[in-house]
């Protein structure tokens, strides 16, 4: 599971963001946004590298 969480987020808590990821079980990873919900100076670089993230974590080892 690849989650994306904020540290600021006006729609969403981020402690609830980042206690679902807690919770989950299995295989997973972080990518944590500097902003959710939210314009912000580095939004478009975070975006893609949030969209190149599940590249990397589904590659084969």
């Amino acid at each position: 599971m690849h989650v994306a969480a904020a540290l600021f987020d006006p729609t969403v808590a981020p402690p609830s963001q980042f206690s679902v990821f807690n919770a989950l079980g299995g295989s997973k990873e972080l990518f944590v946004l500097t902003t959710g919900h939210f314009d912000y100076p580095r939004r478009i670089r975070e975006e893609r590298q949030l969209r190149a993230a599940p590249r990397i974590f589904f590659a084969p080892r």
